[in-house]
């Protein structure tokens, strides 16, 4: 994202979707169902890591890639089924495979 500041955490990206998606979309995307009892609780639990920085440490050989589904992965990451991404993107679930493709990334479907 060339034409996007600094993006440094998950605060930044919510930050970025406030001010590109109209406000319903990110009404949609930021809420959870029902009274949001798993939302508050997945917060909670992301609140409740902490990352310990390890300083002066060799890095210049680095892998961050993981065997998942029998291939190897670019990323310990896989794209969950989203509805609605049409509200993010014109191109909808094709830009999200794109970009994940892009980044090594696997999508998965619903």
């Amino acid at each position: 994202m060339s034409d996007s500041p600094d993006l440094l955490n998950l605060f930044d990206y919510e930050r970025l979707a406030v001010e590109r998606l109209p406000q319903i979309a990110y009404d949609y995307f930021a809420s959870g169902a029902h009274d949001e009892l798993t939302l508050r609780a997945n917060r909670e639990a992301f609140e409740r890591i902490a990352l310990l920085p390890r300083v002066l440490v060799d890095v210049s050989e680095r892998d961050s890639s993981v065997e998942l589904l029998g291939r190897r992965h670019a990323l310990p990451l896989v794209i969950a089924p989203m509805a609605f991404a049409k509200m993010a993107d014109p191109a909808g679930e094709a830009a999200i495979a794109r970009a994940a493709g892009e980044a090594g990334v696997t999508v998965t479907l619903s």
